[in-house]
This record gives structure tokens, C-alpha cells and sequence, in this order.
């Protein structure tokens, strides 16, 4: 049986108005229907989930969907109002509105995905969310504190420390750093990768040697697959996986293979789930190739390192 503790990761949507480089997720309009969302909501009062991870695209697309989840639990009573909800965004939609709504219930946890400055994020992703300087104040001071997901790609490894010293200048404080996985690095990238990670080790050091706060989930946080998390995952349309993995394009001709359930199905729980018929490391394999796949262990092995490096002058 598949341990899920209290966390559920939930597939919101697929949309998503960014087309970053480095981005494995597959891009589509699926998004889950309020009849789906509402057996979620049943299969988590009975699991006692604490926290549900909105995963995927962009989740503010559907900003209406989301508004609908904390509809319903907060109708289902005292335990469906205790929930958590925790989303990720590449912060473009931020506005007041939702802003304003989120520094009124503190049971929202927010992750932005941010690549540096506005020149490095240009390289992979666009234009950089300028909005974020005017909304920055409400944004970092906000609580439970906003983390900040800083990817790291071939393209703007040679900016690193810069990038993160932006973000930190920016007022976050509560980082996990994320190299851009399941693509190929060169020995020249990885080199470049590995200088960069001694540069900032260094750099948060220094930071905290003199007594600002700095936190990085890095140290805490460890996963069996590189970038994705082992946790029960419901997809838009109710398919139940047991890794988040699932969101990869190039895993969409094995999901079949990777499904161990159905929310959909009748007084579905725990007990009806099935085991894959492929693990999840050999889906990977076979989905990103052997190259890619290498640069991927490399990569997070230089984060291993660096994780390391932080305690070490």
C-alpha cells in the first residue's frame, strides 16, 4: 500500500501561458471538473490529508477552480477547513485580488518559480513578472512565508550566485533550488554548474554567518526521482498515480502502465490501489533516454554537493 502521510498532490490543470526551455510538463486545457474535485475532497476527510500540493502548469489560470477547492472544503467542516493548500506559480497573474485574498487565510502556502533577474528569466522563460517589484512587500512578508523555486538551466548557470542574490535582495527567504532536470547538461555545463554551487555555498555562509535568515529546502528535502516527489497524486481526470512525475509530456504513452487507480471508481480508498506494471525509474529511462537521464543524476549529485558544502568553510 502506498503511504501518502497527509499529503495529497492534486493535477489542477494542464494550462499554462509560459513555454519554459527547460519545462518537462506536458501543456494542455484539461482541467479537473468540480465532479472530480468534489470525490477529492471526500477521499481526503477520509484519509485525514492535511495538505493538498496543487501541481502542475500554471494552477492561476484556473484561479476559479481553486476558489471552488476552498469552497468545498471549507463546506465539508471542521476537518475540510484545517486543510492546507499549497500551489506553485510562475507569478505572471499575481494581482491584488488574489493577493488580497490569500494575506486573509494563512492555510494558502505559496511557491514562486523564478530563474533570477529579469535578463536571465528572458533566456528561458519571457518577460519577467515586473509587477512583482510594486507587489513585493505584501508578497515576502506575507505568512506562512513565500518560497521561491529557482531553477538553474544550461542557459543561466554562468548567473547564478547573481540570480540568487537578486531573489534574496528581492526579500525571500525560503529558497529550494531546482537544476533543470531530464534535459542534457555538457561536461562544460556541469563544470560551470559545480563552480556555480561553490560560489553560492559560500555565499550562504557568509549570509548566515553574520545572522540573516536564509532557509533552503534542499537540506531537508530528499526524493527518490530527481525534481518529482513519491506522493499519491490525483490527475484532472481522476487517475490516481503514485508519483508526480506524472505531469512529464514524454510520460503520457506509459501512464497506462504507471496507474494505480480511479477516484472516479466506486467507494474507491487505499485498499483498491494497484501496483504499476513499470517502476518509476525505468518509465524515466525510457521516456528521456539514457543522455539526458546521465546529466540528470550528474546535476543532482553537484546539488547533493553543495547541500553538503554548507556546512563545510
Amino acid at each position: 500500500m502506498t503511504h501518502i502521510g497527509g499529503e495529497l498532490s492534486l493535477i489542477l490543470s494542464y494550462a499554462c501561458n509560459f513555454s519554459c526551455a527547460y519545462c518537462p510538463v506536458h501543456k494542455s486545457q484539461e482541467t479537473i471538473t468540480r465532479d472530480v474535485l468534489s470525490r477529492v475532497i471526500s477521499f481526503c476527510l477520509e484519509q485525514s490529508i492535511s495538505r493538498i500540493r496543487l501541481f502542475g502548469a500554471e494552477p492561476l489560470l484556473r484561479w476559479q477552480r481553486i476558489l471552488d477547492l476552498r469552497r468545498m472544503l471549507d463546506e465539508s467542516g471542521p476537518a475540510g477547513q484545517a486543510i492546507e493548500v499549497e500551489l506553485t506559480s510562475n507569478a505572471s497573474l499575481l494581482n491584488d485580488e488574489i493577493l488580497s485574498y490569500w494575506e486573509q487565510d494563512d492555510r494558502y502556502h505559496i511557491r514562486l518559480s523564478l530563474d533570477g533577474d529579469p535578463q536571465s528569466q528572458h533566456k528561458t522563460r519571457g518577460d519577467w513578472p515586473e509587477h512583482l517589484k510594486e507587489l513585493r512587500r505584501r508578497i515576502v512578508k506575507r505568512k506562512p512565508l513565500v518560497h521561491c523555486n529557482m531553477v538553474i538551466s544550461p542557459q543561466t548557470v554562468g548567473q547564478m550566485l547573481e540570480n540568487f542574490h537578486y531573489l534574496y535582495r528581492l526579500g525571500f527567504r525560503f529558497f529550494n533550488l531546482l537544476p533543470a532536470y531530464y534535459q542534457v547538461w555538457s561536461a562544460e555545463d556541469q563544470t560551470r554548474l559545480e563552480q556555480g554551487f561553490d560560489r553560492l555555498a559560500a555565499y550562504c555562509r557568509s549570509i548566515r554567518s553574520v545572522g540573516f535568515p536564509l532557509h533552503l529546502q534542499n537540506e531537508r528535502v530528499q526524493t527518490s526521482q530527481a525534481l518529482y516527489r513519491d506522493s499519491l497524486v490525483i490527475d484532472t481526470d481522476g487517475e490516481v498515480y503514485t508519483s508526480d512525475a506524472i505531469v512529464c509530456s514524454s510520460l503520457r504513452p506509459l501512464r497506462e502502465q504507471l496507474r494505480v487507480g480511479s477516484i472516479l471508481d466506486d467507494a474507491f480508498s487505499m485498499h483498491d490501489l494497484k501496483s504499476p506494471t513499470i517502476s518509476w525509474a525505468s518509465a524515466l529511462n525510457q521516456a528521456f533516454g539514457v543522455e539526458a537521464m546521465a546529466s540528470t543524476q550528474a546535476v543532482d549529485a553537484l546539488l547533493g554537493d553543495f547541500v553538503r558544502k554548507l556546512t563545510v568553510g
